[in-house]
Formats: C-alpha cells, sequence, structure tokens
C-alpha cells in the first residue's frame, strides 16, 4: 500500500498543503473511514540531533474524503521557518480503525533556505 518516492520541495516559513491519496493493492481508492494518521518529516542526518516535524489527525492533519482515501496535511509557517534548509525525510503511516498500522508514503522534502 505504501507510495515511495512522494518527494516536494518548499521554503522555510511558508505554508504548504501536502495531499495523500491511498489506495488499494488493485489501485482503487482504499476507505480509511474512522482511521487516523501520522506524518512526520525528519532531517537526513547520520550524527548530531536532528529536527523533527509531527503531525497527527486532529492536530495539521485532516481527512478531507475519507471514502476516496484523501487525505490533507497542513504545514504552517511557524512549523519550518526554525528549521535548517536541507533534506528530510517524511513518511506517512495509516492506523485503522481496528489497530492495524502501515505506512502509506515516503519520500523526501527539499526544504530550501529563505530571506524571511
Amino acid at each position: 500500500m505504501a507510495r515511495i518516492n512522494q518527494n516536494f520541495e518548499m521554503w522555510q516559513g511558508d505554508t504548504k498543503e501536502v495531499f495523500i491519496r491511498v489506495y488499494d493493492p488493485e489501485d482503487n481508492y482504499y476507505d480509511i473511514t474512522g482511521a487516523q494518521v501520522k506524518w512526520k518529516m525528519k532531517m537526513q542526518v547520520f550524527n548530531g540531533p536532528a529536527p523533527t516535524l509531527v503531525k497527527e489527525t486532529g492536530n495539521g492533519i485532516t481527512i478531507p474524503d475519507p471514502l476516496r482515501g484523501l487525505i490533507r496535511i497542513q504545514i504552517d509557517p511557524e512549523d519550518t521557518e526554525a528549521m535548517p534548509a536541507g533534506y528530510y525525510y517524511h513518511e506517512a503511516q495509516l492506523i485503522e480503525a481496528d489497530g492495524a498500522v502501515s505506512v502509506i508514503t515516503v519520500g523526501r522534502v527539499t526544504l530550501n533556505p529563505s530571506v524571511n
């Protein structure tokens, strides 16, 4: 069910909406009614502390069309304005009503520097 290489680009301090669509193994929309979603964006570093941005259903994540598996992640300016520019890994997990957990998307975020 996971979609790989779901890469996107943004600038520090910008507003960004990220949409994820969940599909079943036959590539049909997957009904996520009653599910929860957790999304993380973590800097790709090997040493030292890595900034992490976390969003969850009800806190930056909405599910505007659960029957068609549509998820919306809202990234606000304050979420990234103090984060260092660079490459980040992002991953979303779906927690279904029955407790089943699965990774639904992964990719790279390019966070570009901003002079704002």
